[in-house]
């Protein structure tokens, strides 16, 4: 049987503050949560660097929980 997962990351990227947000949810094809995760990156980063950390981070997840091929 093929499972299928879906991993969403999304960023928040505020000028005045010194950190930037991250939050990660892995949903079943039928889209039950199976896992969430958010943490806070220090400094100022790019949109695009913290997308790219997001992806990183959602992917490690996916890694841990087991979510391979």
């Amino acid at each position: 049987m093929i499972r299928i997962y879906q991993l969403n990351a999304r960023t928040s990227v505020l000028s005045f503050v010194d950190y930037v947000g991250i939050g990660i949810v892995a949903r079943d094809s039928v889209g039950i949560v199976l896992a969430a995760a958010s943490t806070k990156f220090p400094g100022r980063i790019s949109p695009h660097i913290a997308e790219w950390i997001a992806i990183r981070e959602g992917t490690m997840l996916a890694r841990n929980l087991g979510f391979e091929n």
